[in-house]
């Protein structure tokens, strides 16, 4: 799924999900980027030391998310700065 601002600027695809510890899991954010794909795909970390950048992939907050339409995650106006 692809995610947009309220204004409909293009953020990225999302990649995976992060969810909240269970038994009760909810969702806490969207996963995106290519950090994103590789955070998926589990080789983010070995490469991230040599990269010299954040071990981290991009995230946006699950409570940022306004609706999902079709194939489109549609951010909350004024939540465009994501992490």
């Amino acid at each position: 799924m692809k995610i947009v601002t309220a204004e409909g600027k293009m953020v990225g695809h999302v990649a995976d999900i992060q969810l909240s510890p269970g038994p009760d899991y909810t969702v806490v954010a969207l996963i995106f980027g290519r950090r994103g794909w590789l955070f998926r795909l589990h080789i983010l970390n070995p490469f991230s030391s040599v990269e010299k950048r954040p071990r981290k992939p991009k995230t946006v907050p699950w409570d940022a998310v306004d609706r999902i339409e079709g194939d489109t995650v549609i951010l909350k106006p004024g939540c465009d700065d994501h992490r």
